[in-house]
């Protein structure tokens, strides 16, 4: 239009100041009702002059101005401006409700544009405080590892009486001591092992091995543990067995500890069994099955998630809540996949495929 060039008037860089009360756009805006004018600049001035938008109106054939206000939840966010080339007097209900249902629609999708801005801001937000809490956490690990293990070695030597013999009570104590230590170590380790494999930093001697060697050698690892408490402990292997598989072969005898360990610390009567088979031509798969407290769907759905912890058959919640995250994600890059079966009261199965 020549006079928009003229008057050098850009619609995206038009500013209405709120505090230009007589203008129809503020007044929807303050008042949330709409407004009807035959007078364009009614709706844009102070922008510009009056007679620049009149002269706009006549050259386009406005005739008829409909401003409606963007109401959400009682709030204005906002204004529409309907200009028409009809007469007022011609535009029926039915076309007002048009415009008037069109508006509505704006405004609502207006709020969900600025509800998912906020999400994603929010969202994004989040992120940076995980990802600087996995910075603090192993950050953290490493500056505790070194004294811990420090306090570790000590409490070791007096437990073998490199200090000279110690009174019972307080050897007692030392052992008491100790085992402290040593978990922490092992809480420690495990942060520092998330934060190594989350942000692909952990080094993975890969190469192929004989899964049912490694599944032998951590099942020995458990059988004083398991008769102490008294459960009958099984290995079953699959005869002709094929069980070649590519993985890092000190990654996978974590994972299988971490699993048998499990199994015992949650079961105090009955059986643990582990048990190695191919379901099929291209797959391993590795079971353990005990009769613990079990487990509700709703840990289920939790269990390997990171920090989560479940409770024992006392009651009482254990562990870190690092094992289970870790080991998912060990399977995970082993091209594998891992998963539980269980039914409170009743026991659990954990088990894991990986291709061969």
């Amino acid at each position: 239009m020549e006079i928009l060039k003229k008057a050098k008037v850009e619609f995206h860089a038009i500013e209405i100041p709120l505090t230009a009360k007589e203008n129809l756009l503020v007044k929807a805006v303050d008042h949330k009702k709409e407004y009807i004018t035959h007078d364009l600049s009614d709706v844009f001035y102070p922008e510009k002059t009056r007679e620049i938008w009149r002269q706009l109106q006549r050259q386009v054939g406005i005739k008829t101005s409909l401003v409606y206000p963007l109401v959400i939840k009682d709030k204005s966010i906002g204004a529409m401006i309907f200009s028409l080339t009809k007469n007022e007097q011609d535009i029926n209900d039915y076309e007002k409700s048009i415009l008037s249902g069109f508006t509505d629609a704006v405004a609502v999708a207006l709020e969900h544009a600025s509800l998912y801005q906020k999400l994603d801001e929010a969202n994004k937000s989040l992120k940076d405080l995980d990802k600087r809490k996995d910075e603090f956490i192993s950050v953290a690990a490493h500056e505790l590892r070194a004294p811990l293990t420090a306090v570790k070695g000590y409490l070791s030597m007096i437990c073998d009486g490199d200090g000279g013999k110690v009174p019972k009570q307080i050897d007692e104590y030392v052992h008491g001591a100790l085992e402290g230590a040593e978990r922490e170590i092992r809480l420690v380790n495990n942060m520092l092992n998330v934060s190594r494999i989350e942000e692909n930093r952990l080094i993975y001697q890969m190469g192929n091995i004989n899964l049912s060697l490694v599944v032998k050698q951590a099942f020995k690892e458990f059988i004083i543990n398991a008769k102490e408490k008294g459960l009958d402990f099984e290995l079953k292997i699959e005869k002709d067995i094929k069980d070649l598989v590519y993985v890092d072969q000190d990654r996978i005898f974590e994972v299988i500890t971490n699993l048998i360990s499990n199994a015992l610390k949650y079961s105090d009567k009955g059986r643990v069994m582990v048990s190695l088979s191919n379901p099929s031509h291209n797959l391993i798969k590795f079971t353990i099955t005990d009769t613990g407290r079990g487990m509700t769907k709703e840990e289920q759905q939790k269990l390997f998630a990171k920090f989560y912890r479940a409770n024992s058959s006392a009651g009482t919640v254990m562990g870190t809540g690092l094992g289970l995250y870790i080991t998912k994600l060990l399977i995970e890059k082993f091209d594998g996949t891992i998963g539980v079966e269980s039914e409170l009261g009743k026991g659990s199965l954990f088990w894991f495929e990986l291709p061969i």
